[in-house]
Order: C-alpha cells, then structure tokens, then sequence
C-alpha cells in the first residue's frame, strides 16, 4: 500500500475555494468522493486531505492545486482562461 502523504496547508484556503465556487459541502464532498464529514474536518483544520483527495478539490472548484498552498485566501481571483482560437482563425 502506498503511504498517505497528507497536504499541508491552511484550511482556510478550502473554505475560500468552495465558497469560491459555489459549491455546497455536500456537492463538493460528491465530487470528491469523500463524506461531507471529512470534508468539514479538512475544512476545520482537524485533519488534512491527501494530495491526490486536494487534486480532486482542486478539479472540483476550478482552482490550480498551487493555490491552496498560498499563506492566506486571496482577495480576489479570477481562473485562468484560454484564448486561443481554432486553428487557423484570425481576430
């Protein structure tokens, strides 16, 4: 079995981020396959997800996996987005 490599970083962050993007902690739970009282858990502080159940809430809220590593929520934050065009279109 391999071992459980826990994440650490500050809870409030997974606060932010679900809040962030509108997820209820039982929509974020599903989606990341996790029960909602683990989640809260996170979320307290009490215990710490693992790096690939992060990945998984990362993916869920539409957040690069750097930034639950920031010291404190960022004041604002607007995800990336691509601009590239189809192939061979001109703007």
């Amino acid at each position: 079995m391999a071992p459980r490599i826990e994440a650490i970083i500050n809870s409030e962050l997974l606060v932010w981020a679900r809040d962030s993007a509108s997820l209820s902690v039982e929509a974020a739970a599903k989606k990341a396959h996790v029960r909602p009282e683990l989640l809260m858990e996170w979320e307290s502080g009490a215990a710490r997800p693992t790096i690939s159940q992060l990945r998984l809430l990362a993916e869920a809220y539409k957040r690069p996996l750097a930034v639950f590593y920031l010291p404190k929520p960022p004041k604002s934050f607007d995800a990336l987005r691509d601009f590239r065009g189809a192939g061979g279109t001109t703007a």
